[in-house]
């Protein structure tokens, strides 16, 4: 389809097109949305020079004004040309009640040049539409980080050279920042429900609260514990406090990748929970307590963490009055069931459980093993837990022989002696050591 003038540019209506039936005639208005869709800024711009009349450019089509299908384009020279003749359209507001504006499109659109001259045109970045949008929030929608960083006075266009938007004021922002809409959430609380995570960490760096509440608020740690995004979890724990059931969050903070980084964060967001003194009470979503979890899935780097903390130690609440078949194992149950005798023996010496006498040899042996990887920690661990079996079964316990021959095990020296040091320190039989 090829698009003349004829008459004059100048006249109010009278462009014709031509196709294969024939000449048409076009009205001024269809032209314009043709050639915006188009992205012919040529014809465009030679319309306006004409200096046509521009009364009924009010509105082209679906109640929008010449400017909001302008702003639909990348190319902000289309939103620069009307504002040269039409600047008070700058902040008008469609005619279908919408009440959005030309700035709240160029942001949808993720226009981030168009954006910026928008706002140096004075369009106002805090304006509302129905639905409590402002541009802000249209841009969070579209995950468009351009756009939202241009709003929040972040960053120069890549394209055009124009100072900072005289609308990227602190208070203009804090404003953007802190507004609701309908649903009486924050951008910040948008970009967390879409998870949109780099909007997320912008909008919590430009200043944003995270206003979210109750099971939203749980919803979101979860989802940025999952995630491994720090920093916002950082801020919804801060904000949660003692609100936030802290088991839940670390079943989602479990690693997924490398697992020596996925421990560190496992570690800070922990961390992170017990200093806002969140809830490890409430069982999880599974109904299992967070350590109970970790062993059931034999994560037993995490239970260690967990164990050392002293959380979920006790495991989930009994049901039907704490036996019979609907009570549920405790954690340290659960691993002596499964001879993790290293992970039993932390938990007896971390929340004074009693190790049975029947799982002496089973202990021993772990020991044993320890001794011989020259784990001097985890020998340590055994070697508290069987001093205390011993003291709890005297009779039924036999004291455990030092589990190494000095110069017949590949261990150096220092290892060898702080580990005969813990073994004569937690009530080692030395006749036995004297022996070997």
């Amino acid at each position: 389809m090829s698009i003349h003038f004829n008459p004059p540019v100048s006249s109010d209506v009278h462009l014709t097109y031509t196709s294969q039936d024939g000449d048409h005639t076009m009205s001024n208005k269809e032209a314009l949305s043709h050639w915006i869709k188009a992205g012919d800024i040529e014809n465009f711009r030679s319309f306006f020079e004409g200096s046509p009349s521009l009364a009924e450019l009010d509105t082209l089509r679906e109640g929008f004004t010449v400017l909001h299908e302008a702003a639909k384009q990348k190319d902000p020279e289309f939103v620069a040309v009307v504002l040269q003749h039409l600047p008070d359209l700058v902040n008008a507001q469609d005619l279908w009640d919408t009440q959005t504006t030309p700035l709240m499109i160029a942001a949808a659109n993720g226009n981030a040049d168009t954006v910026r001259v928008l706002l140096e045109a004075e369009a106002r970045p805090e304006a509302q539409d129905r639905q409590g949008w402002s541009a802000l929030f249209w841009a969070v929608s579209r995950n468009a980080i351009d756009a939202i960083k241009v709003l929040l006075g972040y960053e120069r266009s890549s394209e055009i050279a124009h100072p900072a938007p005289k609308a990227a004021q602190p208070e203009v922002i804090r404003s953007m920042l802190s507004c609701c809409d309908g649903n009486s959430r924050t951008a910040l609380a948008l970009a967390i429900q879409n998870q949109h995570w780099e909007c997320a960490e912008v909008l919590l760096e430009a200043g944003a609260n995270v206003g979210l509440h109750g099971s939203e608020l749980q919803s979101a740690a979860e989802q940025a514990a999952e995630q491994g995004k720090m920093d916002l979890l950082s801020s919804i724990i801060a904000q949660a406090g003692p609100d936030l059931d802290g088991s839940s969050v670390l079943i989602f903070a479990r690693f997924r990748d490398d697992e020596a980084a996925g421990l560190e964060k496992y570690r800070r967001t922990l961390d992170m929970l017990l200093a806002s003194g969140a809830d490890f009470g409430a069982p999880d979503r599974a109904d299992s307590k967070s350590l109970l979890s970790a062993i059931k899935i034999r994560d037993f780097e995490v239970a260690k963490i967990l164990i050392d903390a002293g959380i979920g130690l006790n495991g989930p609440p009994a049901r039907g009055g704490g036996s019979g078949p609907e009570r549920k194992k405790t954690p340290f149950e659960v691993v002596l069931q499964e001879g993790r005798m290293e992970i039993a023996a932390r938990l007896a010496n971390r929340a004074g459980f009693d190790v049975p006498p029947e799982y002496q040899r089973d202990m021993y042996r772990a020991y044993v093993e320890a001794a011989s990887s020259g784990d001097v920690e985890l020998f340590e661990t055994l070697a508290i837990a069987g001093a205390r079996m011993r003291q709890a079964h005297p009779n039924e316990v036999n004291p455990w022989p030092f589990p190494l021959s000095n110069g017949s095990e590949a261990l150096d020296h220092a290892t060898f002696s702080r580990m005969l040091a813990i073994y004569k320190a937690h009530g080692g039989d030395v006749d036995s050591v004297a022996r070997t």
